[in-house]
């Protein structure tokens, strides 16, 4: 494809965008790229609008709305804030310096914001989305996409599909939507929903100690680990194992948040977080115990870490002093606790307000474990040298303690 270069000289012929005019002879001819002589003015505000062939534009200098239509185009909005629309076909977008907003449309398209504080909306298809530099919202729309934020706080909702979601450097806001989702998260203060599916959601790297994240499992098997930070892993429904590395992490291994938070109130937590103040949830939001019968693996890992088992679900502390919470009642399956050290850790019963407060006992089961019973009815299997009734503590739900949820 030859470039035409078309000069803003007196008596000649100034075209901007993509437009067909007529030879001397009758016959039409298609401008498939328009670009200008870089020596030259361009007006700061270009409308292009493309046709359904496959086109290359490049926009120059300016606020450019541009529809590339049908076809695979490659449209390049150059500086300024621009609005590209790559209509149908596999599109590739750049939107280079400025503020843009990049809409993929329908195909499998690639968008990069570069520069600026970008908006990029894959919409239908597979796409490749790419925030760069800046402050950037990126939203994956349906299909299997690939979104890679880059440096800055930036918004990231996978959509439909399997996607692949890299938060890069940053206080990122992930949301990985329905689908079986791969969702890293890196230094900085991340807020992580996996959605529905069987997510996976990773760490970049697990020992700067300046990441904080707080994870929402939601519906699905999920592997969920955190950072080096202080970080707050929430299993929900389904098969979870949860792991917090070091850090003085909260793991919860049930259902035990009442409903997801949304997007404006992630951001408000976020903003809440970045001034280092405490997580405050918002109204109509509270962690409650609320156990969803499924089996889950919970590893706090180096820290001082507090483990919320339920139901057949188990946990190991690691190295620390942590705290394993349990809840009240018989269990059809028991909790394991697998590495309990009466030196440091504690064991915390969590019984419903308004109840009688329960008879806790312990019996030794002679190979090491030994099984917490609250008025006769077995709660916990626990490994460990030693335990006593006097170990574990009792907690009222609604009390002040930190513990009663």
């Amino acid at each position: 494809m030859l470039p035409i270069y078309l000069m803003g000289l007196l008596g000649a012929l100034a075209i901007y965008g993509v437009y067909e005019w007529g030879r001397e002879d009758g016959q039409n001819e298609t401008v498939d790229a328009v670009t200008g002589d870089p020596d030259e003015p361009t007006p700061p505000d270009d409308p292009l609008q493309g046709t359904d062939e496959s086109q290359s534009i490049l926009a120059f200098v300016g606020n450019d709305s541009i529809n590339a239509a049908g076809g695979d185009d490659t449209v390049d909005g150059a500086g300024g804030d621009d609005t590209i629309d790559g209509g149908t076909g596999n599109d590739e977008l750049l939107g280079n310096d400025g503020n843009d907003s990049l809409l993929g449309g329908d195909g499998n398209d690639t968008l990069n914001g570069m520069d600026g504080d970008d908006t990029l909306s894959g919409a239908l298809g597979d796409d490749s989305l790419s925030g760069a530099a800046g402050n950037d919202s990126l939203d994956g729309g349906e299909g299997d996409d690939s979104l890679d934020d880059g440096e800055g706080d930036d918004i990231i909702l996978a959509g439909a599909g399997d996607d692949t979601v890299f938060g890069q450097a940053g206080d990122d806001i992930t949301s990985g939507g329905a689908g079986d989702d791969l969702l890293r998260h890196a230094g900085g203060i991340d807020l992580v929903q996996a959605g529905e599916g069987n997510d996976d959601v990773l760490p970049f790297s697990f020992d700067d100690p300046n990441s904080t994240v707080w994870i929402e499992g939601n519906a699905g098997n999920d592997d969920i680990e955190g950072s080096g930070g202080n970080d707050t892993l929430l299993g929900g429904d389904g098969s979870d194992t949860l792991a917090g590395d070091s850090g003085d992490d909260l793991l919860f291994s049930g259902d035990y948040i009442s409903r997801s938070l949304t997007l404006d109130e992630l951001i408000a937590t976020r903003a809440t977080l970045q001034a280092g103040d405490p997580i405050v949830l918002p109204a109509g939001v509270a962690l409650a115990v609320n156990d969803d019968g499924v089996a889950d693996v919970l590893n706090g890992g180096a820290g001082n870490d507090d483990l919320y088992l339920g139901d057949n679900d188990s946990g190991t502390g690691g190295s620390g002093q942590d705290d394993f919470v349990l809840l009240d009642g018989a269990l059809a399956d028991l909790a394991q606790i697998l590495d309990y050290d009466e030196t440091e850790d504690s064991i915390v019963y969590v019984y419903d307000e308004g109840e009688t407060e329960p008879m806790i006992s312990v019996t030794d089961n002679g190979d090491g474990t030994h099984t917490i019973l609250a008025d006769g009815a077995a709660v916990a299997m626990v490994t460990a040298s030693s335990l006593s009734a006097s170990n574990v503590v009792l907690i009222e739900r609604g009390s002040d303690s930190a513990f009663a949820v």
